[in-house]
């Protein structure tokens, strides 16, 4: 049955989500199980091709840590800080050309700023972490795909 609600708060589910695998899977479920209004509020006046923008540019850093840690190179993972920032700027600028909805825009942030946070403390479970964020940002794809603005 899908989610009905009166408003998504999307740090709350950011935050649950990038806090564990279940809260990852639970958030996951609830942006994709969302009734066709409430996506459509969430999402606003998203445009698919703002979004595909933001994607691009959040997923490729986020694939970059992933990869830095892999490799086992921590002494390079501060310098993402900048690319993060970069990814805080593009989000603001496509909010201010009106191309991404507020609500979307406080949950990339909040992600954003959470991986930025365990990146500057190179928490221990920072690759988990990052996971988590590429695949709820993946999921905000898909629903910015099924009722964003063309």
């Amino acid at each position: 049955m899908p989610y009905a609600t009166a408003g998504i708060d999307g740090r709350r589910i950011v935050s649950n989500a990038l806090a564990s695998d279940e809260g990852l899977a639970d958030a996951v479920q609830q942006l994709l199980s969302l009734d066709k209004k409430s996506a459509e509020k969430f999402v606003e006046r998203t445009t698919i091709t703002a979004y595909r923008r933001v994607h691009e540019v959040v997923g490729s850093t986020l694939d970059r840590i992933i990869e830095i840690i892999r490799a086992g190179r921590y002494e390079e993972l501060l310098r993402t800080i900048v690319d993060l920032s970069r990814c805080l700027i593009l989000v603001k600028y496509q909010v201010a050309r009106k191309q991404l909805s507020k609500d979307l825009a406080t949950s990339l942030e909040t992600l954003i700023n959470y991986v930025m946070g365990v990146v500057r403390k190179r928490s221990q479970n920072v690759g988990d972490i990052v996971s988590r964020a590429r695949t709820l940002l993946d999921a905000l794809a898909v629903l910015v795909y099924q009722v964003g603005k063309k």
